[in-house]
């Protein structure tokens, strides 16, 4: 457990969190339009309710422009705490059970920054699931800048959430239970990624909630869970720059960390998931284009797990829009992958 802190505190761990995750207000601002939604649940997945949702569109083109995505912001109470979502559904709806696939934003993002940043949205549209793009935790009582910084207790890390001890993961079980309330889904067999912090929060979801998640991709991020020892292990695939300067891909602190938060390696984490799933020890290595894939085999009850590493990528989502200045906090997001489409091809391929 972690005691009260400083203003002053308060405030290098939201410059950490902004150095942690290479996604700034400045560089990714919002365009969400929607309204508030009036719709509630409790904090326990067992008695969602839901009443309306006003209702907004994000794009009007899929990449196959044969279906729009339509999104609707929503919330949740949890632990006493009302909580906010986006919910992103094709129009038109396919008939029949979908999948949803939740997207957890990086440190000082929001859910509609990184809806517009990865496009999930219209990939939503374009292959018919339903995409959430839930919002992380501020400290209002920490000034106007710290009340900026949305974070995910992700275990050891980030920002706001981490130290004022907010139950993310309840967060994630009010959110699907209320998806279900609303749309025909399975709610376990969920889809999560994630970027950075977020990413982070995607691991801590195969850790946690693995009787819930089917498969997750995180990017740019660790396992920070303390343990990770999951009962129905989840099929992984991890995306990482090897040129990573926020979160170095080997772990410890890059030369943009400012949090002193020693991150660890990204094969650490992955190496204990692919145990959980009965893989083989030792990954293959193979070099696909600009990346160099570690896929672990012999994977229990057909499971998955696999790692990616972008040569010379940075912090940034890959295949996102370079951006018009990055304040010496963040590189340039790498174009030698779209990993959006990457992200969606492996969560879809990997469902129950």
């Amino acid at each position: 457990m972690m005691g009260p802190m400083s203003a002053s505190a308060r405030l290098r761990l939201l410059v950490a969190a902004i150095a942690a995750a290479g996604t700034l207000v400045a560089g990714c601002s919002s365009s969400d339009t929607s309204t508030p939604a009036t719709s509630t649940a409790p904090g326990t997945p067992a008695t969602p309710s839901s009443t309306s949702s006003s209702t907004s569109s994000s794009s009007t083109t899929g990449p196959d422009r044969t279906a729009r995505p339509v999104t609707t912001r929503h919330q949740v109470t949890v632990g006493g705490t009302t909580r906010t979502y986006l919910l992103t559904v094709p129009d038109p709806l396919p008939a029949g059970e979908l999948a949803l696939v939740v997207g957890f934003h990086g440190g000082f993002g929001s859910g509609d920054q990184f809806r517009t940043t990865s496009h999930l949205d219209d990939q939503a549209a374009a292959r018919g699931f339903i995409a959430a793009f839930p919002d992380g935790t501020v400290d209002e009582a920490g000034g106007a800048v710290v009340a900026a910084a949305r974070s995910w207790n992700a275990g050891r890390c980030c920002g706001p959430a981490r130290y004022l001890e907010v139950d993310d993961v309840a967060f994630f079980d009010a959110l699907v239970a209320d998806v279900a309330s609303q749309q025909d889904i399975d709610p376990h067999d969920v889809l999560v990624t994630g970027h950075s912090n977020g990413a982070m929060m995607a691991f801590r979801l195969a850790c946690d909630r693995s009787t819930t998640v089917a498969a997750v991709a995180p990017v740019a991020g660790s396992v920070e869970a303390e343990p990770c020892s999951p009962d129905r292990p989840a099929s992984v695939l991890a995306i990482h720059g090897d040129a990573d300067q926020n979160h170095p891909i080997e772990g410890g602190r890059g030369p943009r960390g400012v949090s002193g938060v020693d991150y660890r390696p990204l094969r650490a984490g992955m190496d204990t998931l692919a145990a959980a799933a009965g893989c083989d020890a030792t990954p293959r290595e193979n070099v696909r284009g600009p990346e160099t894939v570690l896929t672990w085999s012999g994977c229990a009850d057909g499971r998955a797990v696999e790692a990616r590493i972008v040569a010379g990528a940075d912090h940034p989502w890959p295949g996102s829009e370079p951006r018009a200045s990055t304040n010496g906090l963040q590189g340039q997001p790498s174009q030698a992958i779209e990993a959006t489409a990457e992200v969606v091809d492996f969560l879809l391929a990997h469902r129950g």
